[in-house]
């Protein structure tokens, strides 16, 4: 799940019921689309009731177009979060960075600062965007 076609992965968590999450959104989907003009992946999930999809697809439609659409549902609340860093307790705004190689490189829980957002920007823009491999 980690590695990402040997580029970096992010994986954004967040729900339409957490106020820094909709605070932030708006910075996290131009992350998402400078990573993806880069050769990243960047995928956002939403850890919303799974009957509130109208509500998030909404949310994102307004606010964030680019960030994917997904919604996690979660059974097993401690299996979900070891998925993604042993020491996350679950807290959302979740952020965690990936290289290729599938090893965690960073990660943000709770609203980024917006200078962590800007480094993250200048460290992708720093980097040649890589062509896609056909």
């Amino acid at each position: 799940m980690r590695k990402a076609k040997g580029g970096e992965l992010f994986i954004h968590l967040w729900a339409s019921w957490c106020g820094p999450c909709m605070e932030e959104l708006p910075d996290i989907d131009r992350l998402a689309r400078q990573a993806r003009a880069h050769g990243a992946t960047f995928l956002s999930v939403s850890l919303d009731d799974p009957g509130h999809g109208t509500r998030v697809l909404e949310v994102l439609r307004r606010q964030a177009p680019n960030l994917t659409r997904f919604m996690a549902k979660v059974d097993d609340p401690d299996r979900f979060r070891a998925l993604f860093a042993g020491e996350w307790d679950g807290s959302i705004p979740a952020l965690f960075v990936y290289d290729g190689t599938g090893q965690l490189r960073a990660s943000f829980v709770g609203e980024l600062e917006n200078a962590d957002i800007r480094r993250m920007l200048a460290d992708l823009s720093a980097a040649p965007p890589r062509l896609p491999v056909h």
